[in-house]
């Protein structure tokens, strides 16, 4: 039986920039210095098809349909939904089902569908082939604009919002599986796997920048005020300066295989990456490299993010039936929720309407 949250909430998201490729920390967000323990947690359910919603403690809320494989999902403050990816497809290495071709647009307040969104767009002159749509962000500061990027085809789509049609669209790199966008909002970092990280212009989808890794990146953050951007590869750490893509530091020989969405600790310090085929997290320092653990999880790490509380990190184990929380003062984990291959998610604080 579904018990849904009651309707009068205002839900109130933090948006988490490596994100997603992301990770919220007291630098990169700042409406955060004041955090609740009481949060919700809204997943992906891959394996099921479909988002769960749990409270802090892992118990659940709430669910809702979707399309096949989902992956990706973003909050909309403005029209209080969720988007969420479609993407069809088992993952970026195991090409497994049909690619997508659409989004699925969720109403927060009853967490039902809303809309499906199309990724066909209907100003071309010949038959689109665009599918698998994964990375979506909404483009700062306005987020009025959703950005989409299709795997099958290499594309960024550009929707608007409001009326849930493509405005325009440009091509990407080859392989491009997720981005990231700059603070303002002007540039976009994607992340191409064997093919490194490109930058592009927002605006017109001009290439402004590459960097070529030695090893297939997966996974993109920055540090304080996007002064450095974090490159998550095969057991390998690039550390570039953002501005030129000049390296600072790269942390190599880390006893693993590849890396995925790495997060960075509240205080800056520390990186927590997931290495899904090793079936851990680790907890690097940033300023030596040195790794300061190795913390078992669930089979197949892939996210890492920093609860609102500060306190804990959130793990979703994409070959498992749960998710883990890492207790930032000692390490220490335990189980979260039952959801079958956890994939993307975000954070919710419920807070009372006042009469």
């Amino acid at each position: 039986m579904k018990i849904f949250i009651p309707v009068k909430y205002i839900l109130i998201t933090f948006f988490f920039g490596l994100i997603a490729i992301g990770c919220a920390n007291k630098f990169t967000q700042k409406e955060q210095a004041t955090t609740a323990d009481t949060f919700q947690v809204l997943v992906v359910e891959q394996g099921r098809n479909q988002v769960k919603l749990f409270d802090s403690n892992g118990q659940l809320l709430d669910s809702c349909q979707v399309g096949f494989n989902p992956h990706e999902i973003e909050y909309d403050s403005a029209n209080n939904k969720v988007y969420v990816s479609n993407f069809g497809v088992e993952d970026y290495d195991n090409t497994i089902g049909t690619p997508g071709t659409s989004l699925s647009v969720i109403n927060l307040q009853d967490l039902s569908i809303a809309a499906l969104w199309p990724t066909y767009r209907n100003n071309i002159t010949v038959t689109d082939t665009c599918k698998g749509p994964h990375g979506l962000k909404l483009r700062p500061p306005s987020k009025k604009e959703l950005y989409v990027n299709v795997e099958f085809g290499d594309l960024m789509l550009v929707y608007d919002t409001e009326t849930g049609r493509i405005k325009r669209s440009f091509p990407l790199a080859k392989g491009v599986h997720n981005f990231q966008f700059s603070a303002t909002g002007k540039t976009i970092w994607a992340i191409a796997g064997a093919n490194g990280i490109y930058k592009y212009d927002a605006d017109n989808g001009k290439e402004t920048g590459h960097f070529a890794t030695a090893t297939p990146v997966r996974g993109l953050t920055f540090t304080a005020k996007q002064q450095n951007v974090i490159l998550s590869c095969r057991n390998e750490i690039y550390i570039l300066r953002s501005k030129d893509l000049h390296m600072q530091k790269h942390f190599t020989h880390l006893g693993v295989k590849q890396i995925i969405y790495s997060c960075i600790s509240p205080d800056g310090r520390l990186l927590f990456a997931p290495c899904p085929y090793d079936n851990l997290v680790l907890v690097i320092d940033l300023k030596t490299g040195d790794i300061q653990k190795r913390i078992p999880t669930g089979k197949a790490p892939i996210y890492v993010r920093i609860g609102p509380n500060q306190k804990q990190a959130f793990v979703s184990n994409a070959l498992d039936n749960d998710m883990t929380v890492i207790d930032l003062s000692d390490f220490s984990t335990h189980s979260f929720g039952q959801v079958y291959k956890p994939n993307g998610f975000l954070f919710l604080i419920p807070m009372m309407n006042k009469h």
